[in-house]
């Protein structure tokens, strides 16, 4: 089984995108991307059993969707509460990371995930910072987004 954890800037561009296409350039933190990244995240997610997240990603997300008018707002909330059941979510205590000298760098919902992945357990992510910290703790553990980008 294929499994990869998505980062919250990729989670929020595929609800998102998945919503409306066009709002992935309109949705205040979704405007660095375009329709076509949205494409790129899908047929890349395509390739994966399972998307994995944790409590502070989508934590994240779900702050972040509600950053837009409050009618779509709701809507971006429906689909994000659509998308939950599919996910596969892992649990890292905050205990666990609070030590991590990346920490106050990186923040709670980054060291979790750095936490979390392995070989067999990739990270997509959009975040350049998170990305370098993750290919320095296990190289081939992190696909950078802005990478595959049209």
């Amino acid at each position: 089984m294929r499994r990869l954890m998505l980062d919250a800037n990729l989670l929020l561009l595929l609800i998102v995108g998945t919503l409306d296409r066009s709002l992935v350039a309109r949705h205040k933190r979704t405007c660095d991307f375009a329709a076509e990244d949205y494409e790129v995240l899908v047929s890349l997610l395509a390739g994966f059993d399972t998307i994995v997240v944790n409590p502070g990603i989508l934590t994240e997300c779900s702050n972040l969707l509600r950053q837009a008018p409050e009618a779509t707002a709701n809507q971006l909330m429906v689909a994000l509460a659509h998308l939950i059941g599919s996910l596969d979510e892992q649990y890292v205590p905050a205990a666990d990371v609070r030590s991590a000298a990346h920490f106050c760098r990186l923040g709670l919902t980054d060291s979790t995930i750095l936490e979390a992945i392995s070989d067999n357990l990739p990270l997509l992510t959009a975040d350049n910072n998170l990305y370098l910290e993750a290919i320095r703790a296990c190289p081939d553990a992190a696909i950078n987004f802005h990478h595959l980008r049209p």
